[in-house]
């Protein structure tokens, strides 16, 4: 097949390196496009929208309706705006239209309204007949759909304040941000070297790698003992040694891009190199230009010496071909070039173990027999206050209340750390901040719940020395014999699990939400986030029974509990189980009330010491087991 634009990468380090090759590809005609990590609220495409639902929430202010007239949504001039301002009737069928859309906007909601305006004005082939203007359509769509998702509970104008806060603190770092592809089905792909990490292209180019950044002795600087391995920073110390170690940290990480660079290409690879200002300080140049281990100064090498070190990488096979740069005005095609035919592919004679995989409680229960799903608590008319049951759904709010107990000390809450973070997290999860005291309230009755009806431990009793937040772990499988292991749970009540093969080798791995220590006694506990119903009772044991059958909680479990009881075989000295393991805990968080206390909101068990034994033994008894 002819090569294709979309067959084409051009790798940089930096973006202004990338806004550079943007604008030379656009200006030679070649249709490109610039994979990016900005926030889609830093485009101008997000200032307009701001305008639009500014002025649909006050039609009423006439400077806010031109100003949201002049947008490309609306696509007035300053003639045709100046010309509807002169015609009343024609000014009033524009008002009345943006009354029509305010009113689409609170009875049908924002993506109703927004698909009416994109009809009426023709937005869609307008843009389209623009330069650019599939780039501006993907982000207004882009933008539609955070703020749909943002709309909920809230009102006009309190969405408005939400998009004028996003657009003032972006947060590209947070995936539902970032800039999505308009197209890119032919377009050459300009990517930083950083997000290349993983990925490969047929045919890639790199335009600067003899491009690099120094550190200067007068700049402040970072470095790390070589020694002790600490972050040290330099503000003016003007020691040589701190420096050149610094250096050699800058010359070790450009290496490292530079490995990413070169092996991103599928069939072939080009780069730009020569005697250019500062390219010996390069990565490149360090691997090419050695002599008596010191890097040769740019003015000492010469076009032959450049090829001849260039030629040295072509041991035994031609891999590298090397084509002097045609001169500004030449053709771009050298007659001189002609391509080594491609390497001879070896011939894996090897065996590949297929059997052997990384497993989780996610991929298992994913081809597990399901529970029966719980009817659906009766929901109240109309239930618009904001409570922990009306609070918003899914994984970007359960992430939210997740990473605000892995952080907070509990026995802060409430305090000023708390207050500080819950904004933050809010941002970053896309929920309106109204719902800041809302939470705080909140974690405050999370951590003020009796764990046990047994016992008067709370979690605000929990000190940060007994307390083992996200325990990552792997334990082996050996051999697991799927009907033995459906056998084991059905002995016990639990459903079995449908695995694609009988036979299971490799990893278990998961991550524990918290472990904490108390008396003498390790407890599992699991946050969930689940709208069970808007109401205590939605939370009560019936409930919660069907709904950790439903979602298989109780296999998550059970796997929690053997990677536990393995961990404390090997780590405490006379580890029992009957002495030291206290149980598993689910906390869902909405039906957590101090007032309830363990009834409501809390699920424990502790499984069966035979069973988990068994389990155990299933699995295949690890090495250096107590």
């Amino acid at each position: 097949d002819p090569v294709s634009g979309g067959d084409l990468a051009v790798l940089v380090r930096t973006h202004r390196e990338a806004r550079l090759m943007q604008e030379e590809l656009r200006r030679l005609q070649v249709a490109c496009v610039y994979y990016s990590q900005e926030s889609v609220f830093a485009g101008d495409e997000a200032g307009q929208m701001y305008r639009v639902l500014a002025a649909l929430t006050e039609v009423a202010d006439e400077a806010m309706v031109c100003d949201a007239l002049v947008t490309d949504l609306f696509g007035f001039t300053g003639d045709s705006l100046h010309a509807a301002r002169s015609d009343r009737k024609e000014w009033a069928a524009i008002v009345e239209e943006l009354q029509g859309y305010h009113s689409t906007w609170l009875g049908a909601g924002l993506t109703a309204m927004f698909h009416a305006l994109l009809v009426r004005r023709g937005i869609v082939g307008r843009l389209l007949a623009a330069g650019g203007g599939e780039r501006k359509l993907t982000n207004y769509l882009h933008l539609l759909e955070l703020l749909q998702d943002a709309s909920a509970g809230c009102r006009a104008d309190d969405l408005v304040r939400w998009l004028g806060q996003q657009i003032h603190r972006p947060a590209p770092e947070t995936s539902s941000q970032q800039l999505r592809l308009e197209s890119d089905e032919n377009l050459v792909k300009i990517v930083t070297i950083h997000r290349a990490k993983g990925m490969e292209y047929p045919i890639v180019f790199l335009p600067f790698l003899w491009g690099v950044r120094q550190i200067q002795p007068d700049e402040i600087f970072a470095f790390h003992d070589q020694h002790t391995f600490q972050l040290q920073v330099d503000i003016g110390s003007a020691r040589e040694e701190n420096h050149r170690r610094a250096e050699q940290e800058r010359l070790a990480e450009d290496l490292r891009l530079l490995y990413v660079a070169l092996t991103r290409a599928r069939h072939c690879c080009y780069l730009a190199w020569g005697r250019i200002n500062f390219m010996e300080k390069s990565a490149l140049a360090w691997l090419l230009h050695r002599a008596d281990g010191d890097v040769v100064p740019a003015d000492a090498l010469t076009d032959e010496k450049i090829g001849n070190d260039i030629q040295k990488l072509n041991d035994g096979e031609e891999l590298v071909h090397f084509v002097p740069m045609p001169a500004a005005g030449e053709a771009g095609d050298s007659e001189e070039f002609r391509p080594p035919p491609p390497p001879a592919a070896l011939t894996f004679s090897g065996r590949i173990d297929t059997g052997w995989s990384i497993s989780s409680y996610s991929r298992l229960a994913s081809s597990a027999v399901p529970g029966p799903v719980p009817p659906p608590a009766p929901e109240r008319a109309e239930a618009t206050e904001m409570s922990v049951f009306t609070f918003p759904r899914g994984p970007e709010a359960g992430n939210c209340l997740h990473g605000l107990l892995e952080t907070l000390d509990f026995s802060a809450i409430p305090g000023g750390q708390a207050a500080n973070l819950i904004p933050e997290r809010l941002r970053t999860a896309g929920i309106n901040e109204r719902w800041a005291p809302v939470v705080a309230a909140w974690l405050e009755q999370i951590v003020e719940t009796r764990l046990m009806a047994d016992s008067e431990l709370r979690l605000k009793q929990l000190p940060g020395r007994d307390r083992l937040t996200e325990m990552g772990f792997y334990f082996p499988v050996d051999n697991l014999q799927m009907p033995v292991f459906n056998g084991i749970l059905a002995e016990y009540g639990f459903e079995p699990v449908v695995a694609g093969s009988s036979l299971l080798n490799g990893l278990i791995t998961g991550y524990i939400d918290l472990v904490f220590r108390a008396g003498s006694r390790f407890y599992i506990i699991d946050y969930k986030s689940n709208h069970l119903g808007s109401g205590y009772p939605a939370y009560t044991p019936g409930p919660l029974r069907e709904a950790m059958r439903a979602h298989r909680y109780d296999l998550q479990y059970l796997l929690y509990t053997v990677a536990l009881h393995r961990y404390l075989g090997r780590r405490l000295s006379g580890y029992d189980y009957a002495r030291h393991f206290g149980g598993v805990m689910y906390l869902f968080l909405r039906g957590m009330h101090p007032d309830l206390g363990p009834g409501c909101g809390i699920w424990h068990e502790r499984p069966d010491q035979v069973l988990v034994a068994r389990l155990d033994d299933c699995f295949g008894r690890p090495e250096g087991r107590r």
